[in-house]
């Protein structure tokens, strides 16, 4: 994910636009003077001039680099072209605790009527560009653009809504309403082969459409999303005189131009000015040209909004935190830099944390689809989960009794849009500065936050879109793996003896846990903090908070391998998996898909599925196939008495078979194993 932190600092008045170079400790040096006040609408068509002034040169140059790597790229045309169509419009996190609407192209999408735009039609060239630099361009546009939307069935207040962007559509389609308008996506047919090299290539620097979304105003309109429930006396308690103001904190690092400004412009349009104290935009050292000069114009001229920009790569936490320090309003909200806010979005947010100033309020997420940027639908009430991988994901809210409107307690957050109490984030110990780049910072939040004395809510009256990439486009350091640094920074401080769970998971058990585990920076600190706040025990959590999460009693755990042909049982174990069989592969030594866990009950699982059996298929399934493993015979046998049994050693393949102790393609070992019952720190 790139990021952006903005903070929403609620106030009125003169407004001073600021830019200012800071480290990540806060220290900071003004780059500009203050500036009055603007009207937004009048500031954005002023925006979008200047824009237009100067994105043919911008075009021209890009395109012209474009025809110079065509000749480059013929050769690798069919890889790039598999790449792109397999990137995948859903948000799944693939051990979550349940499947994730899929947006994906499986379900198609409602093309509708084909329109040319003039303004597609190409402009002339500009006399200032050499003529020798301009390659002839074509006569005809460079594309057609058609209105898209995901077909959907909705009952209710989600129809009307779903209604109100089908109309939009015709609209579009009909050239009387600019693309994207109503949250609807963009298709573009019939592309000029240089526009779409462009395209691509903007695509894979983003992993999302970088060229759509130039292509929508950064002011676009959105449906409102608030159920009538929303703006009655029950669902808006609190008048909105005795909320306190907010500062946005957005942090980026080479987010896309246009989806930055647009995450900006929605706040600014659909947040009430007495509770929008300011915006806080902190840059983390993006290299982008556009993210310069450009974007601190952009920001002078912008009432409340006020840029950060860090000398050095810090990261997600490090970012936010010093926009924090500099934050001024009573409460943070926190919001990545691919957002865009809907009617209403800031009100109930404030009002939780007004009610409960110990708890994070968080929105509900909806999906903007990273290829046509469609704002979609989310028809269920979600609730944060995660896996003992520490991975985190969606389920659903049971029915509580209330109204499915109403706010919610969650067990984890997904950590990129919240509002906090500030003084209660300073008492509870901000972020853990150790964590790296980006990833497991929701986890530690969120163990904190139930641990020691907070809550989470989620508010389905606050509605805002996101943009989740098909894949994370930037670097990160490569001197450590973040995405097991972070994790055992989080685990080794908040979960106890639970910490083994994830630990067994990294593999390479033939080493001591301590070398297996690497370094992970010094968590004394953070230690100190859990004790001094007298925060609850990880088992405490579980109980009360995370009780969808199996406390596993162990008998084995590991890898699941057949000695005689060196190969281990293998399956991503998500939902979407149930009912293909489970593969066999060369044992890899480093957990992931080959990591295993059979408990008391028989059941051989790890997150969301267990190895079961059709006929004598071995296959991905809900846990209802239940297996003993002796020890002594290496044989894993099932109900009906047949037994685990390897097709072939070299090539693999996996079914059952009748129980036979000679045969060695029915010998299996676990990593770890004991038929008295496994402690977790046995793991270690």
């Amino acid at each position: 994910m790139m990021f952006l932190c903005v903070y929403i600092l609620l106030v009125s008045g003169l407004v001073e636009g600021s830019v200012d170079e800071c480290q990540a400790d806060g220290t900071c040096g003004t780059q500009s003077d203050s500036h009055h006040w603007r009207n937004p609408e009048s500031e954005q068509n002023r925006f979008d001039e200047q824009t237009a002034e100067t994105s043919h040169a911008e075009n021209m140059k890009v395109l012209r680099k474009a025809i110079e790597l065509t000749e480059a790229m013929e050769k690798h045309s069919e890889e790039i072209d598999k790449f792109l169509e397999g990137t995948n419009d859903e948000y799944e996190i693939d051990e979550g605790e349940i499947d994730f609407e899929n947006y994906s192209d499986d379900y198609g999408m409602e093309l509708l009527k084909e329109f040319d735009k003039s303004i597609l039609k190409n402009q002339e060239i500009d006399e200032s560009i050499p003529e020798e630099d301009i390659t002839d361009r074509p006569s005809e546009p460079l594309y057609k653009i058609k209105a898209v939307l995901i077909p959907a069935r909705h009952e209710g207040h989600e129809k009307e809504v779903h209604d109100q962007q089908l109309a939009a559509v015709e609209e579009i389609n009909a050239g009387r309403l600019g693309a994207g308008e109503m949250g609807t996506g963009v298709e573009l047919l019939d592309m000029d082969s240089d526009e779409k090299l462009k395209k691509d290539l903007k695509f894979i620097d983003n992993a999302f459409d970088e060229y759509i979304s130039d292509l929508i105003s950064v002011n676009r309109s959105l449906p409102d999303r608030r159920d009538p429930y929303c703006t009655s006396d029950e669902g808006m308690p609190l008048p909105l005189d005795v909320l306190d103001s907010t500062s946005v904190i957005i942090c980026f690092h080479n987010e896309a131009f246009s989806v930055l400004v647009r995450s900006v412009y929605s706040v600014m349009k659909r947040s009430p000015a007495n509770l929008l104290h300011e915006i806080i935009l902190v840059d983390d050292a993006s290299d982008i040209e556009r993210l310069g000069a450009e974007l601190d114009e952009f920001v002078r001229n912008l009432p409340k909004v006020k840029i950060i920009r860090l000398r050095e790569r810090e990261g997600l936490v490090r970012a936010r935190l010093a926009g924090t320090r500099m934050a001024e309003a009573k409460t943070l909200t926190f919001l990545d830099s691919h957002v865009e806010v809907t009617d209403g979005w800031l009100e109930p947010l404030l009002s939780e944390v007004k009610k409960s100033p110990s708890t994070v309020a968080c929105p509900v997420i909806e999906v903007i689809n990273a290829k046509t940027l469609q704002y979609t639908i989310l028809t269920y009430r979600q609730s944060g989960i995660f896996t003992w991988g520490l991975n985190f994901g969606w389920g659903v809210q049971g029915d509580d009794g209330n109204h499915r409107w109403a706010p919610y307690f969650s067990s984890t957050m997904a950590g990129g849009l919240f509002t906090i109490n500030k003084d209660w984030f300073e008492k509870v110990g901000l972020y853990d500065e150790g964590l790296e780049i980006w990833g497991a910072e929701n986890m530690e939040l969120s163990f904190r936050q139930w641990m020691c004395g907070g809550s989470i809510t989620i508010v389905p009256c606050s509605r805002v879109g996101h943009i989740f990439r098909t894949y994370a486009p930037y670097s990160y350091r490569s001197d450590i793996n973040i995405m097991v640094y972070n994790p055992v920074r989080v685990a080794e401080v908040w979960m106890d003896e639970y910490k083994y769970l994830y630990f067994d998971r990294l593999g390479k058990w033939q080493i001591p846990l301590n070398k297996r585990l690497g370094s992970f920076g010094d968590v004394s600190g953070r230690k100190e903090l859990r004790n001094k706040l007298g925060c609850k025990p990880f088992k405490w959590y579980l109980d009360k908070v995370a009780m969808y999460l199996p406390q596993h009693k162990l008998l084995g755990t590991g890898e699941i391998s057949n000695s005689a042909s060196g190969r281990c049982l293998e399956i991503d174990d998500k939902r979407t998996n149930f009912g293909k069989k489970i593969d066999t592969k060369f044992c890899s030594n480093k957990g992931g898909k080959q990591y295993w866990i059979l408990n008391v009950e028989g059941f051989i699982t790890r997150d969301n599925g267990c190895i079961g059996y059709q006929g004598d298929e071995v296959v991905l399934k809900a846990c209802e196939d239940s297996w003993t493993y002796n020890h002594n015979t290496r044989l894993v046998t099932n109900k009906e008495k047949n037994c685990l049994a390897l097709v072939d050693k070299a090539l693999g393949g996996l079914r059952l078979a009748k129980c036979n102790e000679e045969d060695v393609k029915q010998h299996w070992r676990f990593t770890h194993y004991n038929p008295d019952g496994l402690k977790y720190t046995e793991l270690a």
